[in-house]
């Protein structure tokens, strides 16, 4: 499935969550990750969950707790050490909307 966590994800995350103990662990860790994985890339409502990555309620709580934690601030952290920014890009697009978009009244000479 494309959204389950590929080999080298899941050591990773695997290492950096297996350290500290959180309550009642999950069933299985790397399905609950890959569900969290498959809410953050469609943003679907939690209850639109597929239940091949577990009961959703599960799923969400498990997120919870991972966000308290400040979870996801260190496995970013952790995970952004081993990038090297050579390049980077920045693109600035905006697009003029004319005046009749924004509300003006029409009829109005343009000055």
């Amino acid at each position: 499935m494309a959204y389950e966590l590929t080999n080298e994800e899941w050591s990773k995350l695997k290492a950096l969550l297996l350290k500290k103990k959180m309550g009642r662990p999950c069933l299985d860790l790397r399905r609950t990750l890959s569900g969290i994985k498959w809410i953050l890339k469609t943003g679907s409502s939690w209850r639109a969950l597929p239940p091949v990555f577990g009961k959703w309620n599960s799923v969400y709580r498990y997120f919870c707790r991972l966000q308290q934690k400040g979870v996801f601030e260190k496995i970013f952290a952790e995970l952004t050490k081993e990038v090297v920014l050579e390049e980077v890009s920045l693109d600035s697009t905006f697009v003029k909307v004319h005046r009749h978009g924004l509300g003006a009244k029409k009829g109005l000479s343009d000055i």
